[in-house]
């Protein structure tokens, strides 16, 4: 399977607009246990006191996205030079959205969900080592840093075997059941990854 065009529209979305302490365990607890579902992560992330930023701050998100949302571990508003650099220490940025197939990669038959954690409090080479270590086999690299995964009774599966086929086959598998991808990013002074679900259309 060629991930080149999903790749290529994660690096697009990453950084669309300005960005605690663990951002690894955040990714997991918000977008992985929640399986990028945006109504249980944005539960989650009420439920934290995470602030929702102004619908423009999805940027690029929005043009491909339905419902995009941006969200931050903190609140800026009113907050002095000082106190945002202390509180850039510990950032981290959630983004989440919703999209059919067709509007987003051009291919028919599933919905795609997303959900982005990014922060400056961490690096690309840390966050693939926990990935791996996390789902129990290494990414493929061959267009970037991804992982490929479905669930089977509460158990993470390996999916990787989706690299080898064609993308007429991937289409067709992603189509017959949920998979799941974690993209890698790192750009700039942020890294930070990014689940995508792939859920068949019903």
């Amino acid at each position: 399977m060629k991930y080149h065009a999903i790749t290529s529209f994660v690096a697009a979305l990453a950084f669309a607009g300005p960005v605690a302490a663990e951002p690894f365990k955040s990714f997991v607890d918000i977008c992985v246990s929640n399986d990028a579902s945006a109504p249980a992560i944005e539960r989650v992330l009420s439920e934290r006191d995470w602030v929702e930023m102004p619908a423009e701050s999805s940027g690029d998100m929005g043009s491909d996205f339905q419902d995009p949302s941006m969200h931050l571990n903190f609140d800026p508003n009113g907050l002095n030079e000082a106190e945002l650099a202390a509180a850039a220490e510990t950032m981290e940025m959630v983004l989440i959205g919703w999209g059919d197939g067709e509007s987003i990669f051009d291919i028919e038959g599933f919905k795609f969900d997303a959900c982005m954690l990014v922060s400056p409090n961490t690096d690309s080479p840390t966050l693939n080592q926990r990935m791996t270590a996390y789902l129990g086999f290494p990414p493929d690299t061959g267009e970037g840093t991804v992982w490929a995964y479905s669930k089977a009774n509460g158990r993470i599966v390996s999916e990787m075997g989706l690299a080898e086929l064609d993308d007429d086959q991937a289409n067709a598998a992603i189509r017959q059941r949920q998979i799941y991808m974690v993209f890698l990013i790192d750009q700039d002074d942020m890294a930070g990854l990014v689940l995508g679900a792939f859920r068949p259309a019903s």
